[in-house]
Order: structure tokens, then sequence, then C-alpha cells
């Protein structure tokens, strides 16, 4: 028993100076500081690691290089302005007032931005002025809810200043405010664009021009005008025209007649041709002559010259197509309107390149659109003249 007492203590012994041996090696294998900032390693084994290390506070490693990147640059746990590196930096000082009163920013961070900080009260932008400085430009300037003309600030201001009288007599504005525009203002009464004429000073405009409910031949001023002397009596009361319609309203038999006629049809029986079996033939059938060929692959020059209003052959004309000024009128002149995108350049026998424009057609009903042709009349020629001033066909008629 005495023996293994002996051999257990000096196993115990044995046992203690190892463990003290390893203890001095760990204490004088440790550091005693952080030895390197970067490694992310605790080299001084104090649990804290690079530059969370006290030891490093001094390293350039462990300086936020940049307050403005949104990084932890020395990876501190602490980024930008929230780091201590960067309390001096211009991006990390706080304002101790506003310093921009316009940029929308609370440049002080006290809740208030620009005008609504009471730092800005002095500043130029944030000043209300005492009154209207701008009576036109529809910006209550002064902020007491009124603008421009309607604030009192401006009743002197040469806009908002309404003159006594109507100013204009022909600008469509009640000028003086008084409720009554242009003649209608008595204001205008000696106004030349509202003196009323004391006779009929156009005879053939269709208009009353002195206000005497009379117009052109119906009114006795006219008596003697060329216009109404040449008119057929029972003509001079047409006071406006609305095409073939003004005539045949009274003519209706005529235009029938003419309806029935060569004129309108452009074709009849061929008894006399050796070809045609005496089948009705003519322009409105693919007939052509060597004036004009066949009139519908005219695209509308023929329609120039004869009688239809609606210039579409092969269309089924009505008695309001009947152009009778076309017959009994030898100035009235008629032309087709043209189609800028309806064109044909060819070169002729003559080697010459022309472009020929084609009449303009109605897309819904495919007729050619006529219409008078003023230049090549009289200076002042109205269509309510020519109305009155109809007659027998002539050569002239024919031959236009």
């Amino acid at each position: 028993m005495k023996n293994f007492n002996a051999l257990f203590c000096a196993t115990m012994m044995v046992f203690t100076l190892v463990a003290v041996g390893h203890a001095e090696d760990d204490r004088s294998s440790r550091t005693a500081k952080e030895t390197n900032c970067t490694d992310r390693r605790d080299n001084d084994r104090d649990g804290r690691t690079d530059c969370r290390d006290a030891d490093c506070a001094t390293n350039p490693a462990c300086k936020e290089t940049n307050c403005t990147d949104k990084l932890d640059n020395d990876r501190d746990g602490r980024t930008d302005c929230r780091d201590a590196d960067c309390a001096t930096n211009a991006a990390c000082i706080v304002a101790t007032k506003e310093t921009n009163c316009t940029d929308g920013v609370d440049n002080d961070q006290d809740g208030k931005i620009d005008c609504l900080d009471t730092d800005c009260a002095a500043n130029p932008a944030c000043i209300v002025p005492a009154t209207e400085t701008n009576c036109t430009d529809g910006v209550d300037n002064d902020n007491d809810g009124k603008i421009d003309c309607l604030d009192a600030d401006c009743a002197a201001n040469p806009a908002c200043i309404v003159p006594a009288t109507e100013t204009n007599c022909t600008d469509g504005v009640d000028n003086d405010q008084d409720g009554k525009i242009d003649c209608l203002d008595a204001d205008c009464a000696a106004n030349p664009a509202c003196v009323m004429p004391a006779t009929e000073t156009n005879c053939k405009d269709g208009l009353d021009n002195d206000s005497d409910g009379k117009i052109d031949c119906g009114d006795s001023d006219c008596t003697a005008d060329g216009a109404c002397q040449s008119a057929i009596p029972q003509h001079r009361t047409i006071n406006s025209y609305a095409g073939p319609s003004t005539c045949v309203v009274c003519h209706q038999t005529q235009a029938q007649d003419m309806l029935a006629g060569l004129h309108m049809k452009w074709s009849g029986p061929t008894p006399e041709l050796s070809n045609t079996g005496g089948a009705a033939k003519g322009k409105a059938v693919g007939g052509i002559n060597t004036f004009c060929t066949y009139a519908m692959s005219s695209k509308g020059a023929c329609f120039n010259c004869h009688v239809r209003a609606d210039g579409n052959a092969p269309h089924a004309p009505g008695v309001n197509d009947v152009d009778c000024l076309m017959c009994h009128n030898d100035v009235y002149q008629r032309t087709t309107l043209v189609d800028p995108n309806d064109t044909a350049t060819v070169t002729n026998i003559l080697g010459q390149v022309k472009t020929y424009i084609f009449g303009k057609v109605n897309p819904s009903t495919g007729d050619y659109t006529t219409v008078p042709d003023y230049a090549k009349m009289p200076a002042g020629t109205t269509m309510i003249e020519l109305a009155r001033t109809v007659k027998k066909t002539t050569r002239d008629s024919c031959l236009r």
C-alpha cells in the first residue's frame, strides 16, 4: 500500500509539471498586442480583430478613407459619417443653419426646408413682396389671395385699366366691359366699320347693305344698277345661290328634259354604225373621240365644260346635277377641283415629260367636284348675278 501511494504521488507530480510547462509555452507564444491590422486574425488573442483592436488605432489601414461611399473602409463596423474618423469631413459636418434656401434640402437637419426655415427669413428668395409686383403673370406675388388685376395693387397698371369707351370696334372684344361689343356699343356709332350706308352699296352680293329690309334688286336703290337692269324680272329676287337647285326649283320640267338628253346621258343608240349593232354608245360607255377620248379616263377634265355638275357619267344623275348656267350664261366658267395625290407623269410623242393632276373624287359618292372658276370670269362676278342674268343658249355657251 505504501508503495502504491508513493507511485501515485510521483505520477501526479509529473502531470503537474507537464501542465505548467504547457501554460508557460502558451504565454510565451501569445503576442503583447495586435501585430497585423489587416489579416483578419486576433493576433494577441484578446477577442478583438484588426481595426476593432485598440492596438490598431493609429494604423493607416484603420482610418475611414472615404466618408461618402457607403462602405466601411476600415472594417471597424462604422460606415462613413458614423465613423469618428469622418468627424471633420465636410460631408459629415451638419450645418448650424439653413445654408441654401432654394435647394429643397434641410441643410441643418432641423426638420424645416428652405423658406420654411426661419434661417431663410432674410433671403431674397423667401421675402414676400408687400405688393403685387407683376400684374400679368398669373401669380399672387404678394400672397394676399388676389392675382394680377384682381389685386388693388394693380389698379393703376395699364394692363388692368378698363377703357372708358370701346377702343376697337372690330375685334370682337368688349373693350370697356359694358356688355356691348364692337358695333353694338354706342361708342362705335361713328366708326366707319359700324356706319350703315344710306343706300344699297352692292346690288349683286345678296346682302341688305343699308339694313332697310330690301336686298339688291329688291331695293329701289338698285333700280338703275346694271346688275339689275340686265336681270330677268322674275330672277331679281334671287338673293342667294346654292348650286343648280337654285334654278331647278322653278324649272323642274326643263331639268327632267335635260336628264333624258344626250347632254346628261353621254350615250345613245347608234343605228348608223355598222359595228355596234345599234347598241347605246358614247363617252359614258367607253366611247372615244379625238378631242377628249373616253370621258372617265380624263379623270375630271371633261367635266369642266359639260353640263353635269356632279361630273360622274356612270353615276345616274338627278335633276340637281343639271348645271343650268353651263348652257344659259356665257360668262359662267367652271373647273374641277384637283387632287394633288392623283397624278400621272408621261412622255409624249415629242419626248416631252408632262405631269397631269387629275380631279378630286368624293369618296362617298364617287363624284368629281366642280366649282366656279372665278379666275376666268370678270372681276366682281357673283353666282347670284349669274343666276339672275341667264338667257337662251348661244353658240358661245356650247363652245366655251
